[in-house]
This record gives structure tokens, sequence and C-alpha cells, in this order.
């Protein structure tokens, strides 16, 4: 359970590349649902299933994945208040809580770049390269991708400004938008790739969503241990 619950936080890092593309005019937030296709190459950090969807209002978020791994990982959940981020894992209705509050990923470059055509959107394009410190002391090396729009998927960087995990408050206050794409590779020290996963979009349906999806029961709620 600690490896699966492992890959997943290292998931939650790799899914910080994000892409994003030209959809939507004015400073309306997006609200609504975005699918996603997963692809995988070479990756050894878990299976997610092929398809994601997410769910976003007012800077509240649930990723919801179609695993066929009995202990992979189904859903995240992440709540502007706080903010709070939670995980759940196999069968088990258990929420395991963790701080996203705090950095596990030391910035080392940006990039700003020219990009293709996301569904048939013109994109910008943002690299963030980082380390992780593992438990064990050897660095974790990291490239993530990120392509958007100024004015598609908007999102109110104020909801973020506290999201530290993986950098995740750096992209959204330059980029200020949800992901259609995300591409990431992740290598350890010894140059040894984890592999490459990708997400991206295959249908985005603006609408409004009921407030009550986000609600957690917070009985269900365990503290996430790192395993050792």
């Amino acid at each position: 359970m600690f490896q699966n619950k492992n890959s997943c936080l290292y998931g939650l890092v790799l899914l910080i590349s994000l892409f994003s593309c030209r959809q939507q005019a004015g400073n309306t937030e997006f609200e609504g649902i975005i699918t996603y296709k997963i692809i995988y190459k070479d990756y050894t950090l878990g299976d997610y299933g092929d398809t994601l969807k997410v769910f976003y209002s007012k800077g509240n978020m649930i990723r919801a994945y179609n695993t066929k791994d009995p202990k992979g990982l189904r859903k995240e959940i992440f709540l502007a208040k706080g903010p709070r981020y939670f995980m759940n894992i196999g069968p088990s209705d258990t929420l395991y809580s963790y701080d996203i509050t705090s950095n596990n990923l030391v910035l080392t470059d940006t990039k700003k770049l020219q990009s293709k055509k996301i569904l048939n959107y013109t994109c910008e394009r943002f690299d963030m390269y980082a380390t992780l410190t593992t438990k064990s002391g050897a660095p974790v090396f990291t490239a993530q991708s990120t392509t958007f729009s100024r004015d598609a998927l908007k999102v109110n960087p104020l909801h973020f400004k506290n999201w530290r995990f993986g950098n995740f408050n750096i992209y959204v206050e330059h980029a200020g938008s949800l992901p259609l794409r995300s591409e990431s590779t992740t290598k350890y020290s010894d140059k040894t790739s984890m592999g490459t996963k990708i997400y991206e979009a295959v249908a985005i349906a603006p609408q409004q969503l009921d407030p009550k999806m986000f609600e957690i029961d917070e009985s269900m709620v365990r503290e996430f241990v790192m395993p050792q």
C-alpha cells in the first residue's frame, strides 16, 4: 500500500506539467469537465488507466481515473479552502490527506517557448525543471512542459497561491489556466528513467457543477504518511 501511495505522490508531482490552449475569451473563470487520454512511455510509477476526467469549479478540482490496478489511484480531490488535497486509493473509500502548502520540488530552471496547436488552438509553452530529494537522499530530476493560453480554461491564481507542492502555484501564476496537455519525464540521479506520462484533452464541457460533489466526509479522512 505504501508503495502505491508513494507512486501516487510522484504522479501528483508529474501532473504539474500542464498544457493549456485558446478556448474562451474574457475574464470568466472556467467551470466544467475536461476529459483527457493518458499515454505512457516506459512509465514505471503506476498505472492510472487510459482516461482522466477533471471536474473544476471555483478553485476546487476532482481528478477521476479509470485505473484497472486494484491498488491504483482512483481519485484526487483539491479544495481551494486550505488548500486541501486528498487521494482515494484502491477499493477503499478512505481519503488520504497531504499537505500541499509545502514545496517538495526545488525549481532549477524555466524556459518560454513556442508550441504546436492543440485542439486547433494556438499555444505557448512554459517548461519547468526541478529536483526532488527522496528519503534515501538520492535526487530525482523532473522535466515538466507547460503549454497554455492566457484566455483559455481560465482560473483565478489566488485560489492556488498556497499550493506550493510541485511548484503548482508558480505554474498558475504564470499561465492562469487549466491544462489541455501535460508531459512529464522523471529520472534518477544515475540517469535511470522512470519514463514519461502524457495527458491530452479530448473533450471540454463547460457547465455548472453541483457544489456538493466537492464536500468531504471528514470521518473518512486519514493523514498520508510518507513511506520511509
